[in-house]
């Protein structure tokens, strides 16, 4: 069974309107009398004249009815604005969902943007949760030494839970401060011992 947009009078199949032959966000202001995908909301002067012309597949046509005849009424046929969920407190890029429901990342650094879109796996985008701050995974340092997370970027002081430290023995590393302190006083005890064997 087709049903036709009220705005332009184009048919479309009613299984293929939520099966693919539109995003979601279409079907659903198709379904109203905003239009279609061919018209995108602009009306062409069809009018419907007959019952089959407001059919509405297993939806009430009474909607498209009063939309079909109430034209200032319409929603305007665009894209709903994406559902911003957090925001990195490093970076500021957005995360979110879209209005079909897939994940949103809003542009704010070109190259965060780029390496998070790059991230195939769906909890690469959930927060990151470092000093009470929401991080993003590309903002997000660990420990190399005891794994904890850090974000040196938004470090204000050695102790306040997001700094880190270039590893002593291994400069593409980085340690939290802990783990900093613990190998420096690894050292200090090796340098010691060193000193006791000259006697």
């Amino acid at each position: 069974m087709d049903i036709k947009c009220v705005v332009c009078g184009e048919p479309w199949d009613a299984y293929g309107v939520t099966h693919g032959d539109m995003e979601p966000w279409q079907a659903a202001l198709f379904r109203v009398g905003a239009g279609c995908p061919s018209c995108e909301g602009v009306d062409n002067g069809w009018i419907p004249t007959t019952f089959s012309d407001v059919e509405n597949g297993d939806e009430d046509p009474m909607i498209r009815i009063v939309l079909a005849e109430t034209k200032a009424d319409r929603p305007t046929w665009r894209m709903p604005d994406p559902t911003v969920e957090w925001s990195c407190a490093c970076c500021g890029v957005d995360v979110g969902t879209d209005a079909n429901g897939d994940i949103y990342v809003g542009q704010r650094d070109a190259k965060q943007y780029g390496s998070m879109l790059d991230m195939d796996r769906e909890e690469d985008y959930a927060p990151h949760i470092v000093a009470g701050q929401k991080i993003c995974v590309s903002c997000v340092e660990t420990c190399s030494e005891c794994g904890v997370e850090t974000c040196n970027a938004l470090s204000v002081g050695p102790y306040d839970g997001l700094a880190s430290f270039p590893h002593p023995d291994h400069w593409a590393r980085c340690v939290c401060v802990d783990c900093l302190e613990t190998l420096d006083s690894d050292d200090d005890d090796s340098d010691d011992d060193s000193d006791d064997s000259d006697d």
